[in-house]
């Protein structure tokens, strides 16, 4: 469900946590190979392990190289992800990471439609141009977490991470349904993300009792600022129309007309607080939250005056009650809030 206290942001369907591999002192040999059909080979490597008594090292690397049954669809994947944990003492931990990764491929919109069904072809005819339809998306990461335990029990944790995401998205691809004549439009456009996110969050964790009731409390505050760029070209002509049973479209890339170009820059800070309370073996509620302040400042630079700054401040609470007939059941209830604020393409125009 909406996970607006643990992110704040997004994820009001719900969301899917990502953890990245870690390095650790249990030694790590693994390697993967598939191949397939339509030329599909890819190969997976995880090697790590300790390097001294405080300093462990852990890879993993990524590729590769598959075509489809689609006419000129393909995707190319490679990636490679090093981290390295350190331990100066029995307290403290500090995790080290950093990320790269290229996937370029074909973008593929399938068969258009005729009077309400799909267009009767065969399944791998590309309709546009294969050729001219590369997405490509470059991930570039660092980041840095330490915990520390302290003697009483209070865990401290602070995370750093900071991300460079290069996107580019070109289609030449049919932009209609087949009408009655047998023809279909093609256009085309293309569009540039450049974005960089810094973020930082500082976690506490403690517990402590009230008589009988134990509570289990989290505070948190979250800094961050994400900064993006986006350009979009669209075809200087409506369109071409072509035959549906000879679909292929070579076209002319650098006509295009400027239909977005912006900046936007979002800074965000957040506090948090919340307490999972335990009433005895069965019973336990937890009780929280969250505050953000988003300030988003835009600048269009294909329209003079369309710029704007905006404050947004939300509030996320979250509230559960769980039953545990046994330690490995649990029964809950729970009441969350979350928001989805604009942002990149959406940002058009405030």
């Amino acid at each position: 469900g909406s996970n607006g206290l643990a992110f704040g942001r997004g994820g009001a369907g719900g969301a899917i946590n990502r953890v990245s591999k870690e390095a650790g002192w249990t030694p790590v040999r693994e390697i993967n190979v598939s191949v397939g059909s339509y030329d599909h080979k890819r190969i997976g490597l995880d090697v790590g392990g300790g390097l001294t008594s405080s300093v462990a090292g852990r890879v993993n690397v990524v590729s590769e190289d598959s075509d489809s049954y689609r006419d000129g669809v393909s995707v190319r994947r490679n990636g490679i992800s090093p981290t390295l944990t350190l331990k100066p003492g029995d307290r403290t931990k500090v995790v080290l990471s950093a990320e790269y990764f290229n996937d370029l491929r074909v973008t593929d919109r399938g068969v258009p439609s005729q009077n309400g069904k799909p267009f009767k072809t065969d399944e791998s005819t590309f309709f546009g141009n294969a050729e001219q339809s590369p997405t490509e998306t470059t991930v570039r990461t660092v980041g840095m977490a330490i915990e520390h335990k302290f003697t009483n029990g209070v865990m401290l944790s602070n995370k750093t991470r900071y991300a460079d995401y290069d996107k580019y998205y070109q289609n030449v691809y049919a932009s209609s349904a087949v009408n009655n004549a047998g023809q279909v439009r093609i256009s085309k456009y293309l569009d540039d993300t450049q974005r960089q996110n810094l973020f930082n969050q500082t976690d506490i964790v403690f517990d402590f009792n009230t008589g009988a009731v134990k509570h289990l409390m989290l505070a948190g505050v979250e800094l961050g600022r994400q900064d993006s760029r986006n350009l979009r070209l669209d075809d200087t002509v409506v369109s071409t129309t072509v035959s549906a049973n000879d679909p292929f479209v070579v076209t002319t890339i650098d006509r295009m007309k400027v239909d977005r170009n912006s900046e936007t820059t979002i800074d965000v800070a957040s506090v948090y607080l919340q307490d999972q309370l335990t009433f005895n073996k069965q019973w336990q509620m937890v009780l929280g939250l969250r505050q953000d302040r988003f300030v988003t400042d835009f600048t269009d630079k294909k329209t003079a005056g369309n710029t704007g700054k905006t404050t947004d401040t939300e509030l996320s609470p979250r509230a559960a009650l769980i039953y545990k007939p046994m330690d490995s059941v649990s029964v809950y209830a729970s009441y969350s809030k979350s928001f989805v604020p604009r942002a990149g393409d959406q940002l058009s125009s405030l």
